[in-house]
């Protein structure tokens, strides 16, 4: 599997948030007052890694994050296999 390039175009971006084009371009006045970035000056296209950072910023649960009450790690009782 080749690597992911690092400047993608606005399409590619519009298919990693999971939008339409429409929705993309209604809302990124939005997005971009809360972060979201802007196309590299040089590039004329998006750094991927700053567009993914941005949806991980608005993440509610961060991966560290526990939730109370949930056990997150498997026992596997081995004398049963």
């Amino acid at each position: 599997m080749s690597p992911q390039p690092a400047f993608v175009d606005t399409m590619t971006v519009i298919e990693m948030l999971g939008v339409s084009s429409s929705q993309f371009y209604r809302c990124r006045p939005q997005m971009r007052a809360a972060g979201f970035p802007e196309p590299d000056p040089i590039m004329n296209k998006y750094l991927r890694a700053d567009v993914e950072a941005w949806v991980n910023s608005r993440r509610k649960i961060k991966e560290d994050d526990t939730v109370e009450g949930v056990e997150t790690k498997l026992k596997v009782n081995t004398d049963a296999l």
